[in-house]
């Protein structure tokens, strides 16, 4: 018998095995005639066909975290580590080993029709030889299962069954196991920043002014010119630009954003003016799809009466409505959603 493969993997984990048998018999039906003067009529046996006796396999299960969706902040998973622990939306996979009892060698698809995984209340999942994976071989058999993101917490049980085709029997084998599902928010963890840069529009009064510099970055401008405001909102593990839930891009992620604003306050701490920040990733009349992976809105402050002064301004990241209900706040900053980003600019008398 080949050793435990688990051993190594975690003192947490144990191999699980299950020996499924039973012998089948044949019956046996004897026919005798009457006794008397008359010669006595041999007895006749008729044996009917032997069913094929069942193997005893020896099944092992082990379960590890696929790297599909691992929940960020989290300190129950580790991606392709042993685990019997998992949040909605996860994929267990599911490896295991169908052994033979006598001589310990793994029994392949040569060997068995399917294996099996039936969980309870849900699909069945068919597990497929590795033994033939040209980038992974492993002498197991494996599949992953995605958990529905409306899955009910608590122990989930399965079976393993192992179908002999041979035998052509549905349950040569039977291994139960379970898995437990957890109640599990992810954090939402996003990254904001925050660039400004001095459009075009009303430039031209100030062109003697040497720090006016159209469609550069910065903070400081005169009352009648546009602020242009570039946000960038990325994921915290990746790094990767965070785009509304519609838009698919390669080099982007969708996430559960709905809108983007930016609130400016006067001197005098009071709401002043509200900025849209539409996605700005879109094809538009000077862009390519993709050329601007962040979300940007512009302020001209010609239409308003604006006193020079010191400016604040906090962006809103705006959740779409499934995500406010799952995270119980509709923009990031919330207890569980991230955080908002404050900054500020300069309106001189010039």
């Amino acid at each position: 018998m080949e050793p435990d493969s688990s051993e190594g993997l975690g003192s947490d984990l144990s191999r699980r095995k299950f020996v499924a048998g039973s012998a089948a018999g044949f019956a046996t039906v004897s026919l005798a005639g009457c006794s008397g003067g008359e010669e006595e009529t041999p007895a006749t046996t008729e044996e009917t066909t032997a069913e094929p006796e069942p193997e005893d396999y020896v099944v092992t299960d082990d379960v590890i975290v696929s790297s599909a969706f691992v929940p960020t902040n989290q300190g129950f998973a580790q991606a392709c580590s042993p685990s019997r622990m998992f949040a909605p939306k996860m994929h267990p996979v599911f490896k295991i080993g169908v052994y033979d009892p006598e001589t310990g060698e793994h029994l392949t698809n040569d060997d068995l029709e399917s294996v099996v995984v039936n969980i309870d209340g849900y699909d069945s999942v068919e597990l497929a030889w590795a033994g033939d994976d040209e980038e992974h071989p492993a002498q197991e058999w494996g599949a992953s299962w995605t958990i529905p993101e409306d899955a009910e917490t608590g122990a989930l049980s399965y079976t393993v069954e192992v179908t002999d085709g041979d035998a052509n029997f549905t349950n040569v084998g039977i291994l139960e196991s379970e898995i437990t599902i957890i109640d599990y928010q992810d954090p939402l963890d996003f990254v904001i920043t925050d660039d400004l840069y001095t459009g075009s529009a009303g430039i031209g009064d100030q062109e003697g002014n040497e720090f006016v510099s159209s469609c550069q970055p910065d903070r400081q401008f005169a009352p009648n010119m546009m602020v242009g405001f570039d946000i960038g909102i990325f994921d915290a593990d990746t790094g990767m630009p965070i785009s509304p839930p519609d838009f698919e891009w390669e080099e982007s992620m969708q996430g559960p954003i709905d809108s983007v604003e930016i609130v400016i306050d006067s001197p005098d701490e009071e709401a002043f003016h509200t900025v849209e920040a539409p996605w700005a990733g879109e094809a538009g009349d000077h862009s390519e799809k993709g050329d601007s992976l962040l979300y940007n809105g512009v302020w001209h402050m010609a239409d308003f009466d604006v006193s020079p002064g010191t400016y604040e301004y906090t962006v809103n990241v705006n959740l779409t409505d499934e995500a406010s209900e799952q995270y119980d706040g509709k923009s990031i900053g919330s207890d569980n959603v991230g955080g908002h980003a404050y900054n500020q600019f300069t309106v001189v008398d010039a």
